[in-house]
């Protein structure tokens, strides 16, 4: 069994300076938790991989390619690999988000 919370799991450096720790990796996956503060807002990307978003807390804003949704607690959403993706969160709660990508 392999067990990690949130809160001290190791911190990962990324360009849009955002709270993003890693829960688990290995050669097939990873699964990362994402905390946006109110206000905070991402720069869009493009990853050539699919990724999967669950809203743990809050209502933050995704953008897949120029569909723009504000999504809810406990809802998912896909992003497919080669599509333009970004997260912010314009509420006044911090949102946080479980992140999962699969290789290969």
């Amino acid at each position: 069994m392999y067990r990690k919370s949130y809160q001290n799991a190791e911190l990962r450096d990324n360009p849009f300076n955002a709270d993003v720790r890693v829960l688990f990796t290995d050669k097939s996956a990873e699964f990362l938790h994402l905390k946006l503060e109110p206000g905070k807002t991402l720069a869009k990307v493009r990853i050539d991989i699919p990724a999967y978003f669950y809203v743990l807390e809050g209502n933050p804003e995704i953008i897949v390619d120029d569909k723009i949704q504000v999504i809810g607690e406990d809802e998912f959403v896909y992003c497919p690999a080669g599509s333009e993706h970004c997260i912010n969160n314009h509420g006044k709660e911090t949102a946080r988000i479980l992140i999962a990508k699969t290789f290969g």
